[in-house]
């Protein structure tokens, strides 16, 4: 190095000395270099300095990976010095806020867990597990964690490092301090600091102090680099973390209101805030009713997926083939199952990948899947419902119920949702004295009206399917009316056309349930709802069964449409529905028979193939195939899928009245009696205008039953 030094201070007196402005050429100043400098400049001495540099440039970097690798002094890392082991659990806890920005302390830890999460050496303990952990401490959800309880919280988890720090306002300035603290000791591993000299600089400074950390852990340098910055993976604005965080916490919370507002208002800060669609997209789809808007989010997030990392970007994906406008359930899984090879213990893609399984009728498969996220953490009420839910339609009644029972006690907050597939379960085995119980005693739990709409609709389908018709329709418009107030027009239609279906079905009265059909799309215009959240299968259901083929044939037309409209695939199953109910319509039984075979069991989550088997036995019954309706009916009264309430309450009564009918035709007194028995008692304290139906099926029961042989 000093050779090398003398030489350029000396070729630069040299440059000095020659003449000035300009007047020697550029060859003759070479000239006059090469000669001065002949004596100690030569391409041998040159090369030799070159490489004595080069060569002590990879010594000190040598050196210093070597003593990084050693955990040797301040090079050294925590990994390999033993002090942590790679994919140890961190918790970090929540950072300090100045006092001129009271939520910025709350931003800086949500946005510090999600790019330390990134890492893939670092196991950070998720805001979803910090909850579940809190409430084992007997403390609510939304507890700040400070050090004191974050640190008793790894004590008892056994985590054997803490994340701390504080945000601090210096002039228009903000630093963010980060200390790795030891959980046992309390002795500081490493500490950090980075200043954003103005607001929109603090993301960049949260993703340079997560990597300062990540590399201080001993994470590879090359796994560190390839991590995209936070601000591509989020946004670069503050202002939209902000309302980001504070959704994600409604959210939480329960408060989808809230969340919803808070999310719309980070992507009109921020419009290519990928995650922030992806939220906002899952409370609108799972709200019901308004999936025309759903989609369009989504489908902006799915626009911007390049701005995830990568396990977002499979989430996303994920989801928008599994639930979005062009769904596709070989990609769906495929994205989950990627993720979760990457990242195993992902609840998003557990819990995701189970539902999927579920819609194929996969219990076991969905069983295995919901316990791994519950393993994981308690306090996510989707997995506890799904695996209850996954045991009940296999059978297994008693763990079911321990899981609905169990869920319930842990997550008292969503306990009205337990409660109501607990009655889901009840009903499907049998039980419908207890159903009816339970579901109408979860109505204390339900606070807001979109809760108290979802309570009433359960205890509205037991009643109508018991023969409990004033008590169901009741239910059933306080229902449609608390839809109504709360935006899901489509849903409060649905109800209204379900409620004329009923009409013709129950009574035979086709004038009364036409009148109540024009009356329900006078109160509520099939226009004035979005174009695919427009209840097709309702208003066909209740076009069809008053005479109206060609109304009905022209709400197929618009169900087409619809859809083309926003770039959207049709739901397959719903035009196998309309297809094969008009084809019914018009006595055309084998099209009609043909069509409702068609029906996919991929991603028929609601109530499987069970919701069409009614109208495909009346098929082949009216047909003239009396044997393939009974296997047909068979198959449906005995189904013990959790959804099952969906169709009972039209057709569980009259599906067993008939089944006890073609029974009788054929000879076979055994099972015609059993099926009347079943319709019997199911109807027992039906209203009057069903008693008629109950009073000759008890004279054929009786009948058959005084013909039978003596028993020996």
């Amino acid at each position: 190095f000093t050779g090398l030094v003398h030489h350029q201070a000396k070729l630069a007196r040299m440059q000095a000395t020659l003449t000035p402005g300009g007047h020697t050429s550029r060859r003759g100043t070479m000239t006059q270099i090469a000669l001065k400098a002949s004596p100690w400049m030569t391409w041998r001495r040159t090369a030799m300095g070159g490489a004595w540099s080069v060569g002590a440039f990879t010594v000190i970097v040598a050196t210093w990976m070597l003593l990084r690798a050693m955990g040797i002094g301040p090079a050294g890392s925590l990994f390999a010095a033993g002090t942590l082991k790679a994919n140890d659990p961190i918790l970090v806890s929540d950072f300090k806020s100045p006092a001129v920005d009271t939520g910025l302390g709350t931003v800086v830890t949500e946005a510090l867990r999600g790019e330390l999460a990134q890492s893939k050496a670092l196991a950070v303990v998720p805001t979803a597990k910090v909850r579940d952990m809190l409430g084992r401490m007997k403390l609510d959800a939304a507890t700040r964690l400070d050090f004191t309880r974050a640190r008793e919280m790894a004590t008892r988890e056994g985590i054997k490092a803490i994340v701390d720090g504080e945000v601090l306002a210096i002039g228009g300035s903000r630093v963010i301090q980060a200390n790795l603290i030891a959980t046992q000791t309390g002795d500081v591993l490493a500490s950090f600091k980075e200043t954003a000299k103005t607001e929109n600089d603090v993301v960049g400074a949260i993703d340079m102090l997560a990597r300062h950390l990540r590399e201080r852990a001993g994470e590879s340098l090359r796994n560190i680099h390839a991590t995209l910055p936070y601000e591509r993976v989020t946004t670069g604005s503050l202002e939209a973390l902000r309302k980001f965080v504070a959704g994600q916490r409604a959210y939480d919370a329960g408060d989808d209101d809230k969340a919803r507002t808070l999310l719309e208002e980070a992507i009109a800060l921020d419009t290519g805030f990928a995650m922030a669609y992806r939220k906002l997209a899952v409370l609108y789809l799972n709200a019901g009713g308004q999936s025309e808007k759903g989609f369009a989010i989504l489908q902006k997030g799915y626009d911007h997926r390049a701005r995830l990392a990568d396990e977002e970007r499979l989430s996303l994906e994920g989801y928008y083939f599994g639930s979005g406008p062009k769904p596709d359930v070989s990609k769906a899984m495929a994205a989950y199952e990627a993720l979760l090879e990457r990242a195993p213990e992902n609840q998003t893609a557990l819990i995701n990948l189970a539902v999927q399984h579920e819609g194929r009728g996969e219990w076991a498969k969905a069983e295995a899947l919901h316990r791994r996220s519950v393993a994981l953490d308690t306090a996510t009420y989707q997995s506890q419902i799904g695996l209850g839910r996954s045991l009940a339609n296999q059978g297994k009644y008693d763990d079911a119920a321990a899981a609905f029972v169990t869920g319930a006690r842990r997550l008292p907050r969503t306990r009205w949702q337990f409660m109501g597939a607990y009655a889901d379960m009840l009903w499907s085995a049998g039980n419908l004295d207890s159903a009816l119980k339970v579901s109408a005693a979860r109505s204390a739990d339900a606070k807001t009206p979109f809760q108290r709409a979802m309570v009433s609709e359960q205890s509205a389908a037991f009643a109508l399917a018991r023969g409990r018709l004033s008590d169901g329709e009741r239910l059933n418009a306080e229902a449609a009316a608390l839809n109504r107030d709360i935006g899901r027009a489509g849903v409060a239609l649905a109800a209204g056309l379900k409620a004329a279906v009923r009409t013709a079905w129950y009574t035979g009265d086709r004038a009364a349930a036409a009148k109540q059909l024009d009356d329900v799309l006078k109160a509520t215009p099939v226009a004035a709802i979005s174009a695919i959240d427009r209840p097709f299968i309702e208003l066909t259901d209740a076009q069809l069964i008053v005479g109206r083929v060609d109304a009905a044939k022209a709400t197929l037309t618009d169900f087409t449409r619809a859809f083309a409209a926003i770039g959207a695939v049709p739901d397959t199953n719903t035009r196998s529905h309309i297809e094969g109910s008009i084809a019914l319509a018009e006595k055309k039984y084998d099209v009609a028979a043909a069509k409702l075979r068609g029906r996919s069991v991929d991603m028929d989550f609601g109530c499987m193939v069970t919701c069409d088997l009614p109208i495909l036995a009346r098929a082949y019954d009216l047909g003239g195939k009396p044997d393939s309706a009974i296997a047909v009916y068979v198959r449906y009264v005995d189904d013990k899928h959790m959804r099952r309430f969906v169709s009972d309450e039209t057709y569980l009564g009259p599906s067993l009245k008939r089944l006890g009918e073609l029974y009788e035709a054929k000879g076979d007194r055994e099972n015609a009696v059993r099926q009347y028995a079943r319709f019997v008692d199911l109807w027992k304290n039906a209203d009057a205008v069903l008693q008629p139906a109950v009073k000759e099926t008890q004279g054929r029961l009786a009948k058959l039953r005084s013909s039978e042989p003596a028993k020996p």
